[in-house]
């Protein structure tokens, strides 16, 4: 679904490669500050990512969040950072938030890479 690259060093990037405060990403996505902009049939998403991880007594969402990127994806677009889970309340969904406010959770030499004033 997304791969993000470095086209600089010439690599894939994992999420670990980007996150500097998983804690900081966990609770902005579970306060859904990210939001749903995934279009199904012309509509924007109905779930936010807190509904598709809070159904469970335990939310997997910071394993997912530290795992091997095969329960969420991750990518930058247009100025937003971009969350895609797979495989939960639909085949997937996409939670956008912008990168001013992503800069609370990434690395700084990640951030300094992509920041729009940067």
């Amino acid at each position: 679904m997304a791969t993000t690259i470095d086209i600089e060093e010439e690599k894939i990037l994992a999420l670990k490669d980007a996150v500097a405060d998983y804690d900081v990403l966990h609770d902005m996505l579970m306060a859904d500050e990210f939001e749903n902009t995934t279009k199904w049939d012309g509509q924007t998403g109905q779930y936010t990512i807190s509904q598709e991880y809070d159904y469970e007594e335990v939310s997997p969402l910071m394993k997912d969040l530290e795992g091997d990127d095969e329960d969420i994806e991750w990518y930058i677009d247009d100025g937003h950072f971009v969350i895609v889970t797979l495989e939960r309340l639909a085949d997937y969904n996409e939670y956008a938030n912008s990168l001013g406010d992503a800069e609370a959770f990434l690395k700084k030499d990640f951030w300094e890479k992509i920041s729009p004033s940067g």
